[in-house]
């Protein structure tokens, strides 16, 4: 009996640390994958948000110059070339320890040769300064929360590669219409 319990215990060992080297892998893959930046896209996306920002529209307050600092950390777009996904980091100008910074994901099409990028109805995910020091994030501890997220959520497969259907599924997910929605969220207002 002794003998099968520290088997059963070397085994889980060894799946565990084949699962920690899985992820510690797959992160390294999706690091590489970073380094390389569609520029162009990169800054129509941000020309876009300070737009809508300028233009109050619902939602869009938190990316005002005077809210937060902010930068789109993460634009990754699927093999086609047609869908993409990605997250923006925002740390808030508060200076008080109850203040949260945010990695905001957003998701984006290409419709008839042009991009529609979807930050409405996009998860977003807090960090809580007091489990920082009661200090505001830095862009680097934020990007670190994303990429652990986005990694355990399934964006880089077993080959290393970016798994086109979690891309493909933020838009194409039944019962979702961001393109629909992005048509309202474009006529709305901060109130």
């Amino acid at each position: 009996m002794e003998v099968v319990k520290k088997i059963s215990i070397a085994v889980f060992v060894m799946l565990s640390m084949q699962s920690c080297m899985s992820q510690d892998k797959k992160m390294e893959c999706l690091n590489e994958v970073l380094k390389t930046e569609n520029k162009e896209l990169t800054s129509t996306l941000q020309d876009s948000i300070q737009s809508w920002s300028r233009r109050e529209l619902k939602s869009m307050s938190p990316f005002n110059p005077n809210a937060s600092k902010w930068k789109i950390d993460a634009l990754i777009e699927n093999s086609s070339s047609d869908k993409l996904f990605g997250w923006i980091l925002q740390i808030d100008n508060d200076n008080s320890k109850d203040a949260l910074d945010y990695v905001k994901f957003y998701s984006g099409e290409k419709r008839d040769g042009k991009w529609f990028f979807y930050l409405h109805n996009m998860p977003k995910t807090w960090a809580d300064r007091e489990d920082n020091g009661n200090q505001k994030y830095t862009f680097e501890q934020l990007s670190a929360i994303a990429k652990k997220e986005v990694v355990r959520g399934g964006l880089v497969n077993r080959n290393c590669k970016i798994d086109d259907s979690y891309i493909n599924g933020w838009i194409d997910r039944e019962g979702r219409n961001l393109f629909e929605w992005h048509k309202k969220f474009l006529q709305s207002s901060s109130e």
